[in-house]
Protein backbone atom coordinates (compact mmCIF):
# COMPACT_ATOMS: atom_id res chain seq x y z
CA UNK A 1 0.00 0.00 0.00
CA UNK A 2 3.03 2.77 1.08
CA UNK A 3 4.28 1.68 -2.77
CA UNK A 4 1.04 2.82 -3.77
CA UNK A 5 1.19 6.00 -1.88
CA UNK A 6 4.34 6.90 -2.73
CA UNK A 7 3.75 6.49 -6.80
CA UNK A 8 0.84 8.82 -6.41
CA UNK A 9 2.80 11.08 -5.24
CA UNK A 10 5.31 11.03 -7.91
CA UNK A 11 2.97 11.28 -10.45
CA UNK A 12 0.91 13.83 -8.97
CA UNK A 13 4.03 15.99 -9.07
CA UNK A 14 4.87 15.12 -12.68
CA UNK A 15 1.13 16.15 -13.56
CA UNK A 16 2.39 19.27 -12.33
CA UNK A 17 4.83 19.93 -15.05
CA UNK A 18 3.79 19.86 -18.41
CA UNK A 19 5.74 16.72 -19.76
CA UNK A 20 5.16 14.24 -22.35
CA UNK A 21 5.96 10.61 -21.70
CA UNK A 22 8.60 9.61 -24.69
CA UNK A 23 8.05 5.69 -24.45
CA UNK A 24 5.00 4.21 -23.78
CA UNK A 25 6.73 0.97 -22.67
CA UNK A 26 5.04 -0.31 -19.05
CA UNK A 27 8.71 -0.57 -18.16
CA UNK A 28 9.39 2.52 -18.56
CA UNK A 29 7.58 6.24 -17.94
CA UNK A 30 10.78 8.58 -18.95
CA UNK A 31 9.87 12.34 -19.65
CA UNK A 32 11.52 14.87 -21.83
CA UNK A 33 11.10 18.04 -23.09
CA UNK A 34 8.08 18.94 -25.29
CA UNK A 35 9.43 20.66 -28.06
CA UNK A 36 12.24 18.09 -29.71
CA UNK A 37 13.50 20.68 -32.91
CA UNK A 38 16.82 19.31 -33.74
CA UNK A 39 18.44 23.21 -33.60
CA UNK A 40 16.59 26.14 -31.45
CA UNK A 41 17.11 30.01 -32.81
CA UNK A 42 16.59 32.94 -30.96
CA UNK A 43 17.03 36.69 -32.05
CA UNK A 44 19.99 38.37 -30.33
CA UNK A 45 21.16 42.03 -30.71
CA UNK A 46 22.88 42.41 -34.08
CA UNK A 47 26.53 41.66 -34.03
CA UNK A 48 28.75 41.97 -37.14
CA UNK A 49 31.52 39.78 -37.59
CA UNK A 50 34.42 42.03 -36.45
CA UNK A 51 33.30 41.45 -32.95
CA UNK A 52 35.21 39.76 -30.27
CA UNK A 53 34.69 36.30 -28.66
CA UNK A 54 34.08 38.23 -25.64
CA UNK A 55 31.48 40.38 -27.02
CA UNK A 56 29.79 37.10 -28.46
CA UNK A 57 30.01 35.41 -24.93
CA UNK A 58 28.30 38.37 -23.32
CA UNK A 59 25.54 38.44 -25.85
CA UNK A 60 25.24 34.43 -25.28
CA UNK A 61 25.84 34.85 -21.07
CA UNK A 62 22.63 38.07 -21.45
CA UNK A 63 20.36 35.36 -22.95
CA UNK A 64 21.38 32.27 -21.05
CA UNK A 65 20.44 34.49 -17.47
CA UNK A 66 17.66 34.35 -15.95
CA UNK A 67 16.22 31.49 -17.91
CA UNK A 68 15.94 27.66 -17.86
CA UNK A 69 16.99 24.85 -20.08
CA UNK A 70 16.25 21.03 -20.58
CA UNK A 71 19.00 18.80 -21.69
CA UNK A 72 17.80 15.17 -22.86
CA UNK A 73 18.76 12.32 -25.56
CA UNK A 74 16.74 12.29 -27.95
CA UNK A 75 18.14 9.73 -30.15
CA UNK A 76 20.01 6.15 -29.13
CA UNK A 77 22.24 5.00 -32.19
CA UNK A 78 21.04 6.95 -34.41
CA UNK A 79 17.30 6.16 -33.74
CA UNK A 80 14.73 8.10 -31.89
CA UNK A 81 15.04 7.27 -27.62
CA UNK A 82 11.42 6.19 -27.17
CA UNK A 83 11.16 3.90 -29.94
CA UNK A 84 14.66 2.20 -29.01
CA UNK A 85 13.79 1.81 -25.60
CA UNK A 86 10.46 0.43 -26.16
CA UNK A 87 11.88 -2.09 -28.72
CA UNK A 88 15.07 -2.72 -26.00
CA UNK A 89 17.38 -1.39 -28.30
CA UNK A 90 17.99 1.38 -25.29
CA UNK A 91 18.11 1.16 -21.59
CA UNK A 92 14.96 2.09 -20.54
CA UNK A 93 16.40 4.46 -18.39
CA UNK A 94 18.33 6.21 -21.01
CA UNK A 95 16.02 9.46 -20.95
CA UNK A 96 15.27 9.95 -17.61
CA UNK A 97 19.01 8.92 -16.27
CA UNK A 98 20.86 10.95 -18.94
CA UNK A 99 18.23 14.05 -18.72
CA UNK A 100 18.49 17.36 -16.68
CA UNK A 101 17.15 20.60 -15.70
CA UNK A 102 19.22 24.02 -15.74
CA UNK A 103 18.84 27.12 -14.46
CA UNK A 104 21.36 29.72 -15.67
CA UNK A 105 21.90 31.71 -12.24
CA UNK A 106 24.43 34.45 -13.62
CA UNK A 107 27.65 34.89 -15.56
CA UNK A 108 29.68 31.57 -14.13
CA UNK A 109 26.43 29.89 -12.02
CA UNK A 110 23.83 27.02 -12.90
CA UNK A 111 21.55 25.36 -10.68
CA UNK A 112 20.72 22.01 -12.47
CA UNK A 113 18.52 18.81 -10.90
CA UNK A 114 17.85 15.20 -12.66
CA UNK A 115 14.89 14.55 -14.56
CA UNK A 116 13.99 12.33 -12.12
CA UNK A 117 11.17 13.08 -9.37
CA UNK A 118 14.03 14.54 -7.00
CA UNK A 119 14.39 17.14 -4.00
CA UNK A 120 17.79 18.10 -4.38
CA UNK A 121 19.23 20.38 -6.85
CA UNK A 122 22.95 21.48 -7.32
CA UNK A 123 25.18 24.51 -8.56
CA UNK A 124 27.90 24.05 -11.02
CA UNK A 125 29.62 26.88 -12.92
CA UNK A 126 29.53 27.06 -17.04
CA UNK A 127 31.69 29.05 -19.64
CA UNK A 128 31.43 30.13 -23.25
CA UNK A 129 33.97 29.54 -25.56
CA UNK A 130 34.06 30.72 -29.47
CA UNK A 131 32.10 27.32 -30.60
CA UNK A 132 30.24 25.72 -27.35
CA UNK A 133 28.41 25.99 -23.88
CA UNK A 134 30.56 23.82 -21.35
CA UNK A 135 28.93 22.45 -18.35
CA UNK A 136 31.77 21.79 -15.64
CA UNK A 137 29.63 19.16 -13.74
CA UNK A 138 28.83 17.01 -16.18
CA UNK A 139 31.19 18.14 -18.73
CA UNK A 140 28.57 19.04 -21.32
CA UNK A 141 30.17 20.30 -24.75
CA UNK A 142 26.93 22.23 -25.98
CA UNK A 143 27.60 23.72 -29.84
CA UNK A 144 26.15 26.61 -31.14
CA UNK A 145 26.32 29.20 -33.36
CA UNK A 146 25.89 32.72 -33.61
CA UNK A 147 24.76 34.05 -37.47
CA UNK A 148 23.10 37.30 -38.64
CA UNK A 149 22.15 38.12 -34.43
CA UNK A 150 21.05 34.37 -33.85
CA UNK A 151 22.00 32.02 -31.62
CA UNK A 152 21.38 27.91 -32.62
CA UNK A 153 22.08 25.46 -30.44
CA UNK A 154 22.92 22.36 -31.81
CA UNK A 155 22.04 19.07 -30.85
CA UNK A 156 25.78 16.92 -30.35
CA UNK A 157 26.38 13.30 -29.64
CA UNK A 158 28.53 11.15 -27.36
CA UNK A 159 29.66 7.87 -27.16
CA UNK A 160 28.59 6.22 -23.87
CA UNK A 161 29.29 2.22 -23.67
CA UNK A 162 29.80 2.10 -27.25
CA UNK A 163 26.75 3.32 -28.17
CA UNK A 164 26.40 7.16 -29.99
CA UNK A 165 23.83 9.29 -28.10
CA UNK A 166 22.28 12.71 -29.50
CA UNK A 167 21.32 15.47 -26.84
CA UNK A 168 19.32 18.33 -27.45
CA UNK A 169 19.34 21.56 -25.20
CA UNK A 170 16.00 23.34 -25.12
CA UNK A 171 15.07 26.63 -23.44
CA UNK A 172 12.08 26.25 -21.63
CA UNK A 173 11.43 28.89 -18.75
CA UNK A 174 8.82 26.02 -17.16
CA UNK A 175 11.87 24.56 -15.12
CA UNK A 176 13.40 27.43 -12.37
CA UNK A 177 10.31 27.74 -10.45
CA UNK A 178 11.26 23.71 -9.96
CA UNK A 179 14.67 24.08 -9.86
CA UNK A 180 14.40 27.46 -7.38
CA UNK A 181 12.49 24.89 -5.42
CA UNK A 182 14.70 22.68 -4.46
CA UNK A 183 17.23 22.28 -1.99
CA UNK A 184 20.58 22.92 -3.18
CA UNK A 185 22.67 20.40 -2.59
CA UNK A 186 26.56 21.64 -1.44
Amino acid sequence: MRTRHVLIVIIISLVSLPLTACSSSPKSAPIKPQSTKSNQHTKLPSTSTSQTNSTTRQTIQKYLIGKSFSIFPVKFDGEDVGQAMDAGRAPVNTVHDGGQYLYFKDASTIRETGSMATNQAWGTTYQITATHLIIANNHRRIPYTVTAGQVTFQDWTVTINGHTVTYHFNHDDRFQSLIESKTIQK
